[in-house]
């Protein structure tokens, strides 16, 4: 199979026999069909991120991992961005900041597509949804290696099917985005709450939840409770997220600086700087 690239696997956490990294969607339906023909078992790897066995990762099979296909074109007449599998999600902000743009994608900048075939909460979603509700095309090899589009006018059972199956209906190889206008930076970073603070945190999540995200599109927070096994220390640790061109918390957000805090990060940062710098607290296996 002329083009194609064949890794041997080093370490994973499961134990593919080999690992397949194409460089083109050709490649992929050329090895998709002499999978299928051979009955070879194969797992997609875009950033890793998911943690079902035979879905990223596989024993005694074929890993394709698809960070060769790290495409990003955008489309601002019409309103999308063309991206391929591989792509991992700061590398989509990095692409749409500088035009005022973004997408309604994940929020970790590590983290690849498999959200956008199963469900994807975004820094927008209080406005705009989830990932698989932005998307306007999939690009995607069948089992039989024939390439089609699943979108509005194409293959539609298809494209409804892939909002949340997985990789069980197709290798999907590109994924057509669309893009949301920004006024700029967003407004954003961590907010470190101490243990003593925990009560009055859980109350403020029931208020972002009923009030905040409801009343105010634009706002976003995690929030994320964490045990120190290595100090017997449980603290919450929140990224809270205002989408605009702001320089402080808006009315609607002050609540989380005024339960006691140990530390705040929020900051004007870019998008891209966001999802990575959220990301950094992460180790490898997590995110």
């Amino acid at each position: 199979m002329s083009g194609l690239t064949f890794e041997i696997a080093a370490t994973a956490v499961l134990d593919p026999a080999c690992i397949f990294a194409p460089g083109s969607t050709e490649d992929v339906s050329r090895a998709v069909l002499l999978f299928s023909r051979n009955e070879c078992k194969f797992s997609i790897k875009g950033g890793g991120h998911s943690n079902i066995p035979g879905a990223a990762s596989i024993d005694d099979g074929v890993m394709m991992v698809m960070s060769q296909m790290k495409a990003a074109e955008i489309h601002p007449e019409e309103g999308y961005i063309h991206v391929g599998a591989g792509v991992l999600l700061k590398d989509i902000y990095a692409t749409l900041d500088p035009h005022n743009l973004s997408a309604v994608i994940g929020r970790y900048g590590e983290i690849g597509l498999g959200l956008a075939v199963g469900a994807g909460i975004s820094y927008f979603s209080n406005r705009d949804g989830l990932a698989v509700d932005n998307i306007r095309n999939y690009e995607v090899v069948l089992a039989d290696g024939k390439v089609v589009n699943a979108n509005l006018n194409e293959n539609e059972d298809l494209f409804w099917a892939l909002k949340g199956g997985s990789n069980n209906f197709g290798v999907v190889t590109h994924f057509d985005f669309n893009t949301v206008a920004i006024p700029g930076p967003t407004y954003g970073g961590l907010i470190h709450y101490p243990e003593s603070s925990l009560d009055t945190v859980d109350d403020l999540v029931y208020d972002y939840h009923t009030h905040q995200a409801v009343e105010g599109l634009l706002t976003h927070a995690m929030p994320q409770w964490v045990y120190n096994g290595s100090t017997n220390d449980t603290y919450n640790l929140t990224p809270v997220i205002y989408n605009d061109n702001v320089e402080e918390l808006p009315l609607i957000m002050k609540p989380w600086l005024d339960v006691p805090h140990t530390f705040s990060t929020l900051a004007p940062r870019t998008y891209e700087n966001l999802s990575i710098y959220l990301n950094e607290g992460f180790g490898d296996g997590l995110m």
